[in-house]
């Protein structure tokens, strides 16, 4: 469900979208509301959280002073989005738990990779592990950001192992089975076996 942040004093409720403070959430499946807000010029769309926060809710002279409270730097000409973010940033560096991944070559599918994730996570029945991956640099999740589509489910260590490319990077993130709720993530460069 993405969220999109417009003119930051709009609130409304226009069908299926309802905005707070120039913010507002849709589900990742509905199409038409999805194309009808990306083709509008001049707002940001967040793919990371699958509804609005209290912070998305907030009117922006009190998000300025939650982000000054927090010690977080407000630059000239950021946007609500951009101010959202670099709380939820600030937040995660005493929130989110560091994941230790490593990536290794498998012994015997040529591209594919082993990931394994040691047990710093809280792990359990209650939580799933999830994969992405990018060339040019490690996906970052904040705390509170949720799994949707991009993210591969995976099992640490797992024999099978999956297909990634050398010298790019992966991310790991443990999440919440039941709300998908992102409260762990790791990284590192991808090692897949290569061609004999």
């Amino acid at each position: 469900m993405p969220r999109y942040f417009g003119n930051e004093t709009y609130n409304g409720d226009q069908g299926v979208v309802k905005w707070y403070n120039g913010a507002c959430a849709v589900d990742e499946d509905d199409a038409a509301a999805i194309a009808f807000l990306d083709a509008i010029h001049g707002i940001d769309k967040d793919t990371n959280k699958h509804e609005l926060t209290t912070l998305d809710k907030l009117p922006r002279d009190v998000l300025d002073d939650v982000a000054s409270y927090l010690g977080v730097a407000l630059v000239d000409g950021d946007g609500k989005y951009d101010v959202v973010r670099d709380i939820e940033t600030s937040i995660s560096t005493k929130y989110i738990t560091a994941l230790t991944v490593t990536s290794v070559a498998h012994n015997d599918t040529v591209g594919n990779t082993v990931l394994t994730v040691t047990a710093n996570g809280v792990g359990g029945a209650t939580n799933e592990y999830y994969y992405k991956a990018d060339a040019t640099s490690a996906p970052a999740p904040l705390y509170g950001d949720k799994i949707d589509s991009t993210w591969t489910l995976m099992t640490s260590g797992a024999a099978a192992g999956v297909k990634l490319t050398t010298g790019e990077f992966v991310t790991v993130v443990e999440a919440k089975k039941s709300t998908g709720f992102i409260f762990a993530a790791g990284n590192d460069t991808i090692a897949s076996k290569g061609a004999e």
